[in-house]
């Protein structure tokens, strides 16, 4: 009998809760907003006695209104549960959907109302559960959250990411997103982007900064290397070196010669091994010559001689275009590289290229060298004769 009564009762407030919504304009579909609590709004003595219903009755008065009208009523009683009950809520969520869409609008305003209450409960709930409801197009649960936190207390968004990053951050990097990013995104949402860099700093002092990953770092970097990049280099510079951090670094040097690729090339030619130097300098070389080979190949050709430019030397004459552009500054190239074996492998594709045009002047240029073994000349000349062979 008293499981009757509470059904009953509950049923009926659900009803005026739902005219009430209609009166306000809500709607069921699409799924709720994330930059704003979208629960449906009831007085809270309409829902009192749900307090002692049980899970099962709960159920049932969802499923009830859901086969008789929209999906507002029930999310109006699932934000109400999640007050006190957040993970009932989330659990009738699940059991009460009858597609992927359902569910995941149901379990959204539950998780917003729970962020809301105890963000660093609903926090660890969403990182524990981050596969549990997906749906394409949609924001994350680490989103439904995030963007809750940044709303109400910016700076606690900031705690919760490096809170996870002190545990060591594996969970943070999951999804097409990373939490980083996202957190990132979330302080914009609510015009808090100033907070952006300071977040950056913040993480890198915790013991999973490198967890962070380059999306993260170009949230920040990226828009402003469009209007100063020596600003964005020099801020990320700042920041303690990591693979995804310095992928970064390589990304605005890059992004950089697309505007003033000598000016790029000579701050990532400055750059460190601790910073992946070599990295950085492909990129962006590889940026310039895609529009200017032959400045970009000049620019090469000035540099004193170590690793990082003898394979960027090889690297660029083994483009057969490079020779064929112009075969005696491509030799000229080869032959500045210092290390023998990188310099005969160099000068090898730069004479088979050169072969196929002026056979004779290659075969001229070989045995007349210097530069090269007898064993080197005998394997060049070979190629020379036979262009169709592996090399």
């Amino acid at each position: 009998m008293r499981r009757l009564i509470i059904i009953s009762v509950a049923a009926g407030l659900v009803v005026v809760c739902a005219v009430m919504i209609k009166r306000r304009g809500g709607s069921a579909h699409p799924p709720p907003d994330n930059h704003s609590l979208s629960t449906p709004a009831a007085p809270e003595t309409d829902f009192q006695l749900l307090n002692n219903a049980s899970e099962e009755e709960i159920l049932s008065i969802l499923q009830q209104r859901m086969d008789s009208s929209s999906l507002d009523e029930a999310r109006a009683l699932l934000g109400f549960l999640a007050g006190t009950r957040p993970l009932m809520a989330l659990d009738l969520a699940q059991k009460a959907g009858r597609n992927d869409a359902e569910r995941y609008t149901l379990s959204f305003v539950a998780l917003q109302v729970w962020s809301r209450n105890d963000p660093e409960s609903a926090w660890n709930w969403a990182l524990l559960n981050f596969r549990l409801i997906d749906l394409a197009g949609q924001p994350s649960l680490r989103s439904c959250v995030l963007d809750q936190v940044a709303g109400l207390n910016p700076q606690s968004v900031i705690a919760l990411v490096a809170k996870t990053l002190k545990q060591g951050g594996a969970s943070l990097n999951f999804g097409e997103t990373s939490t980083a990013q996202l957190a990132l995104q979330a302080l914009a949402h609510t015009g808090n982007s100033a907070l952006e860099r300071p977040a950056i700093e913040a993480w890198s002092r915790e013991p999973g900064y490198e967890q962070i990953d380059r999306a993260a770092f170009a949230e920040v970097a990226g828009p402003w290397t469009q209007h100063s990049p020596t600003e964005a280099a020099a801020w990320l510079q700042t920041l303690p070196p990591s693979p995804e951090r310095n992928a970064a670094l390589a990304v605005v040097a890059e992004n950089w010669a697309a505007s003033d690729p000598k000016a790029a090339m000579n701050w990532s030619n400055r750059l460190s091994t601790a910073d992946d130097r070599q990295n950085a300098m492909q990129k962006t070389f590889s940026q310039w010559e895609s529009r200017d080979m032959l400045a970009a190949a000049q620019w090469l050709s000035q540099q004193p001689t170590d690793p990082v430019i003898d394979h960027m030397i090889a690297n660029l004459v083994g483009d057969p275009r490079v020779t064929q552009a112009d075969p005696p500054s491509a030799l000229m190239l080869a032959e500045s590289v210092s290390d023998p074996r990188l310099r005969g492998q160099s000068l090898d594709a730069v004479l088979r290229t050169w072969g196929r045009q002026d056979l004779a002047a290659a075969e001229k240029y070989v045995s007349e060298s210097n530069l090269l073994s007898s064993a080197q000349k005998d394997q060049i000349l070979h190629r020379l004769h036979n262009p169709d062979a592996e090399p």
